[in-house]
């Protein structure tokens, strides 16, 4: 695929599981995801089936709101897709996703495996954009995401309406 324009999807869902990560965040966001092709391909960290690629909002019920967020600084698309391609099939990392709503550090047994903001994260590092000054992608929740200063809201997508 042919790299156009990559934004960051950040996403409200009402699931128990997401509700949980927005309270223990104290954030409004549950999931992120990258997007490639004017929002058309997103490639995410997911509970079922680890990292995937396929059509924005394909494995979310309708009705989530997608916030989309523009990238505003200059970093390698080409390298961010790459990077993120690559990552498919490697499995979601309930582990991690424990420990950062137990607030522990990283653990041993996470290396291979990956949860959706700490893709977002390391794909976008990984392309030369450093959204966070001595931060891992481990440490970064969903909504954090959205406090980088070179993100920038750009609209909203709704799964299931065209």
């Amino acid at each position: 695929m042919e790299v156009d324009m990559v934004t960051v999807g950040l996403y409200k869902s009402n699931t128990i599981i997401s509700k949980l990560i927005r309270w223990q965040t104290r954030g409004k966001y549950s999931h992120a995801a990258l997007h490639f092709g004017g929002d058309k391909v997103a490639v995410e960290a997911w509970h079922k089936g680890g990292v995937q690629k396929g059509p924005v909002g394909h494995l979310h019920a309708n009705g989530t709101q997608i916030d989309i967020y523009d990238i505003k600084r200059f970093f390698f698309e080409d390298v961010v897709e790459a990077y993120a391609t690559e990552q498919v099939g490697k499995p979601y990392d309930f582990t991690m996703v424990a420990r950062f709503m137990s607030r522990r550090g990283e653990s041993s047994r996470s290396k291979e495996k990956l949860f959706c903001s700490e893709l977002v994260f390391d794909a976008l590092n990984k392309g030369g954009l450093n959204l966070f000054k001595k931060t891992r992608g481990w440490e970064v929740s969903p909504d954090l995401l959205k406090r980088s200063p070179y993100l920038s809201y750009s609209h909203t997508i709704i799964v299931g309406e065209d």
